[in-house]
């Protein structure tokens, strides 16, 4: 198996698509929302499984995956261009399914954001539930002003 630096490689591929999109602002408002046209290139690599890590070798020698390198194409003024390396396990082999990746990664503040409200309004970590349908029912029954 060649070794390749995988950035590097990803950043040579052609463009293989285009797109016009409202990535969110940052959750510390580093980056504001704006409309951005972003290419789109992905290639699929195996990453092998470094020699120290698990010397009982019951993880696989290599993993395939798919990158997606999305980069802004023409940046406001004084701008940094918004670039994203993105892996995944899902195939990202056309346009359409590397901007569904870009998609997934651009609602992750969203689901941060909820995660964040479950642990601290909702104490969701003190409910030490294994399921998640008792844990959907005990969150949906708790008292939003902090009963027990």
């Amino acid at each position: 198996m060649e070794n390749k630096r995988i950035l590097d490689g990803i950043r040579k591929q052609r463009r293989q698509g285009r797109v016009e999109a409202t990535p969110p602002r940052d959750i510390r408002g580093v980056m504001p929302e704006r409309e951005a046209a972003l290419q789109l290139r992905c290639a699929a690599y195996s990453v092998k499984r470094p020699h120290i890590l698990n010397p009982a070798k019951t993880l696989p020698d290599c993993i395939d995956m798919q990158v997606v390198y999305v980069k802004e194409e023409e940046p406001p003024k004084g701008k940094e261009p918004i670039a994203w390396f993105l892996a995944a396990g899902e195939p990202a082999n056309s346009p359409e399914e590397a901007y569904e990746c870009v998609g997934h990664y651009m609602r992750r503040w969203k689901m941060e954001r909820f995660r964040y409200a479950l642990k601290s309004g909702r104490t969701i970590e003190k409910l030490q539930e294994r399921s998640i349908d008792k844990s959907a029912t005990l969150v949906l029954m708790r008292p939003i002003w902090g009963g027990r």
